[in-house]
């Protein structure tokens, strides 16, 4: 399945901010961060051009995908639906995304950072040829966390 990305709206970002995941992936909920929620909806607000809602072929808002760029890289960060999770949906989801930045902004590397928990969506990065470069330790949600940097290097 592909995903149709387009220019999230105020409204499709109030949605996301209802969505909640099941222990441990609550760590994902867009309000567990009161800084990261404040940041997110100005950037929506702001229309900074960074944040796109994913819909899929029945034209559901199924997730959402943030795009960064810095000279030859764009750092991407993500979020499928909850009810959509652990479903088989990761690859189709993760590889539009993918496809979207490099159609987009012609990157020769894309970055993404995933808790170290994560173990489901590191399988899938990994499967998808993102290589781990570092690990860091982030504070974010109330609390300390160790994160991966992983790094997709572009044909």
């Amino acid at each position: 399945m592909e995903y149709a990305l387009t220019p999230m709206t105020g409204s499709e970002a109030n949605q996301i901010l209802t969505w909640h995941y099941p222990p441990p992936y609550s760590f994902y909920d867009m309000n567990a961060d009161i800084a990261d929620c404040r940041d997110f909806l100005l950037a929506v607000e702001n229309q900074t051009g960074e944040y796109y809602s994913a819909w899929n072929s029945s034209h559901e808002l199924s997730g959402f995908f943030s795009f960064l760029q810095q000279t030859n890289l764009v750092e991407i960060g993500l979020g499928l639906k909850p009810d959509l999770t652990g479903q088989g949906f990761g690859y189709s989801f993760v590889s539009s995304g993918v496809q979207f930045a490099v159609r987009t902004f012609h990157p020769e590397k894309i970055r993404l950072a995933v808790a170290t928990f994560n173990q489901r969506a590191i399988t899938l990065y990994q499967r998808m040829g993102f290589e781990v470069t570092s690990r860091y330790l982030n504070h974010t949600n109330g609390g300390q966390y160790e994160f991966l940097e992983m790094i997709l290097d572009l044909p």
